[in-house]
């Protein structure tokens, strides 16, 4: 969950700021994107701003991480099961 990418019908991969060309372009957005990938300065410059949002995106929004969120989900179904288990007996 570092960084974004996305993987192409032909099968080639797009990373960081390219791939959400992509997808901007897919839902006919293409044009947000469009400027930044044709410059070659300006992808280097927004794919380096990019690596140091991925990279802290998380903690400044105030989210927890992938590992934290998995936990706690599996926690939560341990719980239910238990729950439903402990129905099922009485």
């Amino acid at each position: 969950m570092e960084r974004i990418h996305v993987i192409l019908p032909d099968g080639r991969r797009k990373l960081d700021v390219e791939a959400f060309a992509v997808l901007y372009e897919e839902v006919g957005l293409g044009w947000v994107y469009r400027w930044v990938v044709t410059s070659p300065a300006v992808l280097r410059a927004a794919n380096a701003v990019y690596a140091v949002w991925a990279k802290y995106r998380l903690p400044l929004t105030l989210r927890p991480d992938l590992e934290t969120v998995l936990r706690e989900r599996k926690t939560c179904a341990a719980e239910r099961a238990e729950k439903v288990g402990g129905a099922a007996e009485r």
